[in-house]
């Protein structure tokens, strides 16, 4: 067996780019073990550890055990560091979040949250080997922006069906970005605090010298678009119908014809100018009141004023969207989807 004398976290958080983290480092997993550093394969294909970040918050005590020891199988490593000494590396997004529930974005709102919180990082702390030292790294982007990618995220997904000011009511305590650190910091270990904004312009090799990681790569994965937000609306306002997978594929595939608007400040997107999904400047305000910026890192204040939907349009474009669907249904673009796009432009 290897001896862990180090064991790295990567928390995530939730839309930071760590998706294309993990997929670089599940590529490079021999020069990593080459260099002392182990990022195990828990299970065929697996490129992170989301998958044990789930099981974990819906096991039975008594499964602790064999979660422990597949967690030590797949950290065989046949390479050390001089002292003979190896690093593990977790990398799960899902562990900024999650708590003790069945369903991933449940539980938030029952007043309980910190202590059911404080229950799942212990569970996950009980799973590490007996290191000498466990580091968690955790990456915050601003509130608005994650929320709103947050949002798009799991409507997109079928995992959340509610309106965006209810969806970031319902998930207040995961804006709370200092408690978020402390609780992390209390249960695991030492927390190192980054600003999405710090890693983005280079956001694969920025994380690795964040994370103290000794890789490089010339080309890293393009980070996966988000559809604009009047694509999310339209998708939220048809939320529990049987068709969402078909619904959702025509928003993944969606191409706007040419000279209409690109959605200002989303890279990435495309869409008309929907700047956001707040229905009103008191609906932000509380939102922002129970955000908190992360522990030891400047943070910007959100503008005073921020940029909201004008609802009767956001419906109106609804419909519209709701009409180019009907058509391609009708078209058969949902077997074709991007040759579909490609022909109507």
């Amino acid at each position: 067996m290897t001896r862990v004398t180090r064991c790295i976290v990567h928390a995530g958080a939730h839309k930071t780019g760590t998706t294309s983290v993990q997929d670089v480092l599940a590529v490079h997993r021999a020069e990593l073990a080459a260099a002392g550093f182990v990022y195990p394969a828990l299970g065929r294909g697996s490129r992170d550890h989301n998958a044990l970040a789930h099981r974990l918050a819906t096991c039975a005590d008594d499964e602790l055990p064999a979660l422990r020891g597949a967690l030590a199988r797949a950290s065989v490593s046949t390479g050390a560091r001089p002292d003979g000494g190896a690093t593990l590396l977790l990398s799960a997004e899902e562990l900024s979040t999650r708590i003790c529930h069945p369903d991933p974005w449940a539980g938030f709102d029952d007043g309980d949250y910190w202590a059911h919180r404080r229950q799942y990082l212990a569970r996950f702390r009980s799973l590490l080997p007996a290191a000498e030292r466990t580091d968690v790294f955790v990456c915050f982007r601003d509130h608005e922006s994650y929320a709103h990618a947050l949002y798009a995220t799991k409507v997109l997904s079928g995992k959340v069906d509610c309106s965006f000011t209810d969806f970031v009511r319902r998930c207040a305590p995961i804006f709370d970005y200092t408690r978020q650190a402390e609780v992390l910091a209390e249960v695991l270990g030492p927390v190192q605090v980054q600003a999405f904004d710090a890693l983005r312009g280079d956001l694969v090799n920025l994380s690795f010298a964040w994370l103290g990681l000794p890789l490089r790569v010339e080309h890293t994965p393009r980070l996966r678009p988000t559809p604009a937000l009047d694509l999310i609306h339209w998708l939220a306002r048809a939320a529990g119908q049987p068709e969402h997978k078909r619904r959702a594929a025509f928003c993944r595939a969606y191409r706007r014809p040419p000279g209409q608007k690109r959605q200002e400040g989303q890279e990435g997107q495309e869409g008309m100018a929907v700047h956001s999904l707040w229905p009103s400047a008191e609906a932000r305000q509380e939102f922002l009141h129970s955000c908190h910026p992360p522990p030891t890192i400047p943070w910007a204040a959100p503008p005073a004023t921020g940029r909201l939907s004008d609802p009767a349009a956001l419906e109106r474009r609804a419909d519209d969207i709701e009409a180019e669907y009907q058509q391609w249904l009708r078209d058969g673009g949902h077997r074709k989807h991007w040759l579909y796009f490609w022909r109507r432009w």
